[in-house]
C-alpha cells in the first residue's frame, strides 16, 4: 500500500435552495478506518468533520476545491458523495490529481 495518498475534490459547493454537496473520504488500513491526515478547503468549503467536507457557496472556481491528504498507509479508500437537501436532479463532484509513495 501506499505510504501517503493526496488527491483533489473538485466542486464540492452549495447552492441555496437547490443542493448542497457533501463529501465524506475514509480510508482504511487491515480493515479499520484511518481519516485524512488533512483536508484543506477553499474558501466556498467547510470540514464538518474529521472526514467530511461539504459545499458552502455556488462556486466554479478553485475555491470549492479540496485537498485531501493521508500521511499514513492506507489500502484502501472510500469516498462518498451526497447531497444533504431534498434537491432531486444531477449533481456531481470531480476527483483528480492523485499523488503517493
Amino acid at each position: 500500500p501506499p505510504r501517503a495518498l493526496s488527491f483533489h475534490l473538485v466542486d464540492v459547493d452549495y447552492s441555496n435552495g437547490n443542493w448542497r454537496d457533501t463529501v465524506e473520504v475514509i480510508g482504511y488500513s487491515g480493515g479499520s478506518a484511518v481519516n485524512p491526515t488533512s483536508m484543506t478547503t477553499g474558501t466556498h468549503t467547510t470540514q464538518i468533520s474529521p472526514n467530511t467536507v461539504q459545499g458552502t457557496a455556488s462556486s466554479n472556481t478553485s475555491e470549492s476545491n479540496v485537498e485531501v491528504d493521508f500521511q499514513t498507509p492506507i489500502d484502501t479508500l472510500t469516498i462518498r458523495h451526497y447531497d444533504t437537501t431534498s434537491w432531486t436532479r444531477f449533481q456531481w463532484i470531480g476527483i483528480h490529481d492523485f499523488h503517493w509513495c
